[in-house]
């Protein structure tokens, strides 16, 4: 549909890193990330946080077979910084997080493939 705004974006390619774990407990965690930045006019990106739970630490993720949502949220584009608890995670488990986005009102339904 070459009406519908592009896909919220990553400030820049760093983004793909800074996925900041800013409280943890033994069946959550706190998470912060520097917010995307939205097209034109468009003023709310909402977030799924998705956790892939490793055998190992050293292990490569399998976010598409063995990924959860875990957690949504939406934020606006004034806000710098976007916060998102996360529950539900076994304890003594690693985590890969990955963030991706949407705008929640318009255009397409999918989440972007922009990762946090």
């Amino acid at each position: 549909d070459s009406t519908a705004p592009p896909e919220p974006q990553a400030e820049d390619d760093s983004i793909a890193e800074c996925v900041e774990i800013i409280g943890l407990g033994a069946t959550f965690l706190t998470a912060r990330w520097p917010a995307f930045r939205t097209a034109g006019n468009l003023s709310l990106v909402e977030y799924r946080i998705v956790a892939c739970p490793l055998v190992h630490a050293e292990d490569t993720p399998n976010i598409d077979e063995n990924g959860q949502v875990m957690a949504t949220v939406t934020s606006d584009k004034h806000s710098p910084e976007v916060f998102a608890e996360v529950k539900g995670l076994a304890p003594n488990t690693h985590y890969v997080l990955q963030v991706d986005a949407r705008y929640p009102y318009t255009g397409k339904r999918e989440f972007s493939t922009s990762k946090a």
